[in-house]
């Protein structure tokens, strides 16, 4: 009788041991998307051998200023006046951030330490809502050689712009080589 009683409590007690493991897991719940995983806005394969990784913010007012976009995006053949890019930056509060990825070449070239050698990409929030490529690029097509920012890609939280490498004279300084290694590798959260 004794050890149908122990066996009893054995069961009864790993019963109420697994049902609270089961209960413990359920209360800190796992990311509801791939995104919420991530600290960073971007992920990316290193590579010491090949480039080194500094990152800073900026304000974004100072970066994307109405005037410059509205003569930049005439090259593309837009009509979009400044007072358009104004209304949309006005979307950015005042004193509102954006994160700066440079990708410096870790190779020496007669350029080394004065930033040509160096592939960027840029992270600012995407307060203005886009849901879809086409209508980012719409609003940053920048269509000049060598400019400091392209539209690349969109996320739910974020949009990014690379810059360019070099001015298309062939002599990149390392520039092109590191983005060519990093670019198919960034995943963008």
């Amino acid at each position: 009788m004794n050890s149908k009683i122990i066996i009893a409590a054995i069961i009864v007690i790993s019963v109420i041991g697994l049902g609270g493991i089961f209960l413990w897991r359920q209360s800190s719940p796992a990311p509801t998307n791939e995104s919420e995983k991530y600290t960073e806005p971007i992920s990316y394969t290193a590579n010491d051998q090949l480039f080194t990784v500094s990152k800073k913010e900026f304000q974004i007012s100072e970066y994307f200023i109405a005037s410059d976009l509205a003569n930049k995006s005439l090259g593309c053949g837009n009509n979009k006046t400044e007072q358009y890019f104004t209304d949309l930056l006005n979307k950015y509060p005042a004193g509102s951030k954006g994160i700066e990825y440079d990708f410096q070449y870790s190779g020496k070239t007669q350029y080394t330490g004065r930033g040509q050698d160096t592939w960027i990409v840029m992270v600012i929030p995407n307060n203005l809502g886009y849901n879809r490529l086409e209508d980012f690029v719409k609003n940053f097509d920048i269509c000049e050689a060598g400019a400091a920012k392209y539209s690349m890609a969109i996320s739910q939280k974020y949009l990014f712009f690379k810059s360019s490498c070099g001015s298309g004279g062939g002599d990149d300084m390392g520039c092109t080589d590191v983005q060519q290694f990093v670019e198919p590798t960034i995943k963008f959260h």
